[in-house]
């Protein structure tokens, strides 16, 4: 009876893939759209194909884009508490963090809700207009391990869940105005977490490894 290395030194390397849970070494599972390949071990999720991930991925992207400039720098909200109005933006609450000191805090605000958002948007973007248009660059592979290390830091629910909370709080003591950068900042939420839904990174693995095989 053949081992279980013996069988897997027979197989192409670029068919196996690791659990991200406990790291066993399989063949990649082939599953449909809809269906789920789990890891024989853990059960974890290891292939679950996105139906036209391609092109949700790009009208994704570049509404999340569209939505980015509102969303950063327009005042989010305006509390009018006894005639006393103040509003500010995400990129106004870095500054004032940043001015009062706290600098640990203006990073982190900086990072997680200005540049990253940008970044994800912007290489899931670029990534699919690369598949739309059968150009792969260089860079594609390293783009695609940039992402996979990315996806996890962006922060953008989180801080919508504070900014509800602060609502909530001051609720009845202050007036609030929803301001333009309110409904763009849920907007670009909902398009992370739309990209997160259908973006489906095993199959942008496959096309441009399909690529590299035909091209001499």
């Amino acid at each position: 009876m053949d081992q279980p290395n013996e069988v897997l030194q027979r197989i192409d390397p670029k068919d196996l893939t690791a659990c991200d849970s406990c790291d066993l070494l399989m063949k990649v599972p082939i599953v449909g759209t809809g269906e789920v390949g789990r890891c024989p071990r853990c059960g974890s999720v290891v292939s679950d194909p996105k139906f036209d991930s391609v092109d949700r991925t790009f009208l994704l992207a570049l509404s999340g884009l569209l939505f980015y400039v509102p969303a950063v720098f327009l005042p989010l909200l305006t509390l009018d508490v006894i005639g006393w109005k103040e509003s500010g933006s995400i990129f106004e609450g870095f500054i004032a963090l940043y001015a009062e000191g706290y600098l640990s805090a203006a990073i982190a605000v900086l990072l997680t809700a200005v540049v990253l958002p940008l970044v994800k948007h912007g290489l899931l973007l670029f990534l699919s207009v690369c598949l739309k248009l059968g150009f792969y660059p260089r860079q594609f592979e390293f783009i695609l391990r940039l992402h996979h290390h990315l996806r996890e830091w962006g922060m953008d629910e989180v801080y919508l869940i504070g900014l509800l909370v602060t609502l909530i709080k001051v609720y009845g003591m202050a007036s609030v105005t929803y301001e333009t950068g309110f409904f763009a900042f849920v907007g670009m939420v909902i398009c992370t977490v739309g990209l997160s839904l259908t973006f489906d990174a095993g199959h942008f693995w496959s096309r441009v490894e399909a690529h590299r095989k035909e091209t001499p």
